[in-house]
């Protein structure tokens, strides 16, 4: 048996003028969408833009909230992929976007890497899942070799005099 459908009511979006319906039960909906009722804090870009803390290298840091991961997060969203969507245009299917600023030879990576945060779609390569995992163990590995530098026992586990 189908759900009876509550009362409708015709409202125009004060973003942009389209003309929708709403149903009664949700008296303050004035919005057409999601995109609009954002809208009305100014674009979507400008909005990205003011969390963001360009740096020396080119980095466009998040300043917004961060995962437990350290990607930036704008309410559900993924900052970096918000960000080339923004700038860039439509991520393909089954694209992974990958941080071409982070080096595995001067960061170790993992969820203290500070290119996570990084939104400059410039710095978003488009790489597949096999790739970017590919590049994730090679970054533990750089890891493993700084730690081992930095070991007090040295490389090989030997006490350093």
């Amino acid at each position: 048996m189908a759900r009876p459908r509550l009362p409708r009511q015709r409202r125009i979006c004060p973003t942009c003028g389209q003309e929708f319906e709403v149903e009664l039960k949700h008296p303050n909906a004035i919005y057409c969408s999601l995109a609009c009722w954002g809208g009305r804090l100014g674009s979507l870009a400008e909005r990205l833009i003011s969390k963001v803390n360009v740096l020396p290298n080119g980095c466009w840091q998040w300043t917004g909230n961060l995962d437990d991961q350290g990607y930036g997060r704008h309410g559900p969203l993924l900052a970096h992929r918000l960000s080339h969507e923004t700038f860039k245009g439509p991520i393909p299917e089954g694209v992974i976007l990958d941080h071409s600023c982070h080096d595995p030879k001067t960061c170790a990576g993992g969820i203290t890497c500070p290119h996570r945060a990084c939104i400059n779609p410039d710095h978003a390569d488009h790489s597949s899942r096999a790739e970017n995992t590919s590049r994730e163990r090679s970054c533990r590995s750089a890891e493993m070799k700084i730690q081992a530098r930095e070991h007090p026992r040295g490389p090989l586990g030997h006490f350093v005099k």
